[in-house]
């Protein structure tokens, strides 16, 4: 580990505390491995990892292959990439045992137990063995020279230098407005010009995933017990669901059926009304919410910046699929933990790559 300070020299530079940074910092801080993770947030522990319920896409061997190949057909994702991240999915369940997470399996994977936050739970055991991040750190200018990596880390308004071997980017994603709701996303364009001055490309900004069932502006999404004990209604009382779409809500096997969740509330909303979940004579108003974005930086199945070695992309600021949201419900999770495991192991070796 290497303190923050002008001039330092590090091996990797992971910029973002996430849960795929948080991974990656693990598991170099395990291997003794020179590096500096960094957030320009108050808290390492401030980021959209923090606010998910930790769900991870985990298929079993048997279904691999289908998996693939949905994520392809469906998605307009790399087939490299799915193999590459599914035949791994196993580390996820590595990763919280070694951790000491206990899990629960639900649809299609697994979740951490307590009902809570899960991706808090993650990040906060993760973190415990990380001696040292770097708080309100936010990257300013990343150039390179020679094979080695400049950025200028900018603290307390004071802009410092650190060179790195490699940098790994490992931030939120694209951000907008969206329709039907009332959320949105400070912009982070900043950090997309500078890959783009490096020689990266980005792709698939139009891309976003929405969940259907967010509340409290999207600052909170509805999900497991809940859904099979209380209804959703319009203005008048009406279900604004089908009674196909209620049975899936009821039974908790509604995540690979968010387009039809999406299209229905839609059709309420435009007829003037508004989506309601009322439970035990509580009524609370539900809009879509951007849940992740999918646009990002283009990398190659070992999560590499496209036109620039030496650079990699982990977590929402790497592009994925380009239709139909994107991604599959519980895939981010996974792609973090296993990019988090393999790249700490291969970037800690003499010869990485």
């Amino acid at each position: 580990m290497i303190h923050f300070g002008s001039g330092k020299k590090v091996d990797t530079l992971i910029v973002g505390t996430g849960i795929a940074g948080s991974t990656l910092a693990f598991e170099l801080q395990k291997r003794n491995a020179s590096y500096l993770i960094c957030t320009a947030q108050k808290s390492p522990k401030a980021n959209t990892s923090s606010l998910s319920f930790g769900h991870c896409r985990t298929p079993p061997q048997g279904e691999l292959k289908q998996t693939v190949e949905k994520s392809v057909s469906f998605l307009g994702e790399s087939r490299q990439r799915m193999k590459f991240v599914y035949s791994k999915a196993n580390l996820v369940q590595s990763l919280f045992e070694e951790l000491g997470i206990g899990f629960e399996q639900r649809a299609f994977g697994i979740i951490p137990k307590g009902g809570g936050r899960g991706g808090l739970a993650i990040l906060r055991k993760l973190q415990r063995e990380i001696p040292s991040i770097q708080t309100e750190t936010r990257l300013v200018g990343l150039s390179k020279k020679q094979g080695v990596f400049q950025a200028l880390l900018r603290k307390e308004g004071i802009v410092s230098k650190v060179r790195a071997k490699r940098v790994v980017l490992a931030t939120g994603g694209f951000a907008s407005r969206f329709p039907y709701s009332d959320t949105f996303k400070v912009q982070n364009n900043g950090l997309f010009k500078m890959v783009q001055g490096l020689g990266g490309h980005l792709a698939n900004s139009h891309c976003l995933f929405l969940h259907p069932l967010a509340f409290n502006k999207g600052r909170q999404i509805l999900i497991g017990k809940d859904l099979s004990r209380g209804e959703f209604l319009d203005n008048e009382g009406r279900f604004v669901f089908s009674n196909h779409t209620r049975q899936l809500l009821e039974a908790d096997s509604y995540h690979e059926s968010f387009n039809q969740l999406l299209l229905q509330s839609a059709a309420c909303r435009q007829h003037g009304s508004q989506v309601y979940f009322v439970l035990g004579g509580r009524s609370i108003r539900i809009v879509p919410t951007a849940h992740y974005t999918a646009g990002g930086i283009k990398t190659d199945p070992l999560a590499g910046v496209l036109g620039c070695k030496g650079l990699f992309a982990v977590g929402e600021c790497a592009a994925d699929g380009s239709k139909n949201c994107g991604r599959l419900p519980g895939y981010p999770f996974t792609a973090a933990i296993v990019y988090g495991k393999v790249l700490g192991e291969r970037l800690a070796s003499p010869k990485p790559f």
